[in-house]
């Protein structure tokens, strides 16, 4: 209001220095004021944002977009440090941290909060859009188990998370992994995890939805490339394909024994060993119920794929078994059962509760010890899995450049490398020189003989 009256005044009595006249007005009232204006603890832009006074931001933002020019960057920083605060807020909450479901939760409403105030009352600037950007990514990515817990995130909403959604709904949820998903630098590490959940849900059919599983699969395709995620449209087309086959195998077996064929409802996946990370079962002793059926199907597969090399993986199936009795009760407890001991309904229980929970024994409770050891040796397995792939992209990626360009010196070619393998991650000086000095070792690449430094 200040400066329009002070601009009519100047119209009026300095028409000949209007333009000088206002540009030092708008200076000293805005430029110079711009800073302390936006970070007042009590009427600056945080303030405003954790308010939800989002008139007032969209004001501010016009009144310091007259002197864009100089503003735009203390909008953006101020903006950035916000994120960050809030972020490491988060970041330290031990209820959040401790609950992958809360944690990403509590991310994709802040981010929402975040973007609606970009989009809408902060013009879409560029600028800020990519402070936006930069202030997630500080806070994420200090977090080592985000990633994790963004591909459990996942997990849920394609198990349980979308059922009932509408079409706006689900597609909404998608992006908002989306969004999340391109803030970590670890996105490879992100399709580890994702590969592992996704296995799981087709091979115990948890997914609510073929069609949910293949759209999001297609999102993250367009955002981080093929070649990293192709192995999850792999996965599905591997599904599909198995089930083909297990149709057309069922309908030999039956022709051969109907009665054994049929005494069991069965389903068996035939998977490819490139695709999957399971580890098959050394020795494992079949039950005299599924011998019939195991033999059979391989002896039939095999008929038809000659020289294919098919190992059972059991500890990736299950079993249900069902019983009739006089009356229902619910029994929630893991036992594991010995070759030699059997178990026995007793007919005379009786309690006042149609479910019960057991309390673990002594041998469970070291089981469920021995299971958590295994979680740890798991992500271990995972983190030398994650190098190796690592390694190979960052060799092909070297080798790819250095065919284009023939010679190249070691910061250019740092440089390079970097910038085509930032949608993955972000990989290290010294993770590019290590794969520069193997190469070297493996005759793939030769150092100048004029300059050291030039490959």
């Amino acid at each position: 209001m200040a400066l329009e009256q002070e601009k009519e005044r100047c119209q009026q009595a300095f028409s000949w220095s209007y333009n000088l006249y206002m540009d030092t007005c708008e200076n000293i009232l805005i430029s110079k004021s711009c800073k302390s204006l936006i970070s007042n603890q009590y009427s600056g832009l945080s303030n405003m944002i954790n308010c939800d006074k989002f008139q007032e931001i969209q004001d501010l933002f016009e009144l310091l977009s007259r002197r864009k020019q100089d503003n735009i960057d203390i909008i953006a920083d101020q903006l950035k440090q916000y994120i960050i605060q809030i972020g490491y807020q988060i970041n330290t909450n031990e209820s959040l941290i401790k609950d992958p479901k809360e944690y990403i939760k509590e991310i994709i409403k802040f981010y929402k909060k975040i973007d609606l105030i970009v989009q809408n009352y902060l013009n879409r600037e560029q600028e800020i859009q990519l402070a936006r950007s930069r202030g997630f990514q500080d806070f994420l990515n200090k977090f080592e188990k985000a990633i994790f817990y963004l591909a459990k995130h996942c997990d849920f909403e394609l198990r349980i998370g979308m059922k009932g959604n509408s079409e706006q709904e689900i597609e909404e949820k998608m992006q908002d992994i989306i969004n999340i998903l391109l803030c970590f630098y670890s996105r490879d590490g992100f399709i580890l995890h994702y590969s592992r959940f996704l296995s799981n849900r087709l091979l115990t059919g948890s997914s609510l939805s073929d069609e949910n599983e293949k759209r999001l699969i297609t999102q993250i395709k367009k955002e981080i490339g093929k070649s990293t995620t192709n192995k999850l449209t792999e996965m599905c087309t591997d599904i599909q394909i198995s089930q083909t086959i297990m149709a057309e195998i069922k309908k030999k077996m039956r022709d051969l024994d109907s009665s054994k064929c049929n005494e069991i409802d069965w389903k068996i996946t035939v998977l490819a060993n490139a695709h999957w990370q399971i580890q098959p079962e050394t020795e494992v002793q079949i039950p005299q119920e599924l011998k019939w059926i195991c033999e059979n199907y391989i002896k039939i597969y095999l008929d038809k794929h000659k020289g294919r090399n098919i190992k059972w993986a059991f500890s990736q199936g299950s079993a249900e078994i069902y019983g009739k009795f006089d009356k229902k009760y619910t029994l929630d407890q893991d036992i594991e059962i010995g070759e030699y001991e059997n178990l026995k309904i007793n007919n005379i229980f009786a309690h006042k509760l149609f479910k019960i929970k057991m309390h673990p024994t002594q041998e469970l409770r070291k089981t469920l010890k021995q299971d958590k050891g295994n979680s740890q040796s798991l992500d271990d397995q995972i983190d030398i899995e994650l190098k190796k792939i690592r390694d190979n992209q960052l060799d092909a990626c070297i080798v790819r450049i250095m065919k284009s360009r023939k010679h190249l010196k070691l910061n250019e070619l740092n440089q390079e490398v970097v910038k085509l393998m930032s949608h993955i991650f972000k990989p290290q000086p010294q993770q590019i020189k290590q794969r520069i000095e193997s190469l070297i070792e493996r005759e793939y690449l030769t150092r100048s003989d004029e300059d050291r430094y030039v490959e």
